[in-house]
């Protein structure tokens, strides 16, 4: 869902965020797999306690969310 609709899943339209690469370029398709992948690992969730937040799902496939409004686009 997030790669039809430009890296935003229902929960990021209401936030005002999207997904993206690392380095700020739109997602490619193995980015996309290989994020909803690693969701499926137990305890992935707990991965993004710690500062900085970095969960496994973003870290391991070299993406990012930021704030639309932030970021002017």
């Amino acid at each position: 869902f997030e790669l039809a609709t430009g890296g935003r899943s229902l929960g990021k339209f209401l936030t005002g965020t999207r997904v993206v690469s690392a380095n700020g370029s739109t997602l490619i398709l193995s980015q996309m797999l290989k994020r909803s992948a690693i969701r499926l690992i137990p305890f992935e969730v707990f991965s993004c306690f710690g500062s900085p937040c970095e969960p496994w799902h973003d870290r391991w496939s070299n993406t990012m969310v930021i704030d639309i409004r932030q970021s002017g686009g």
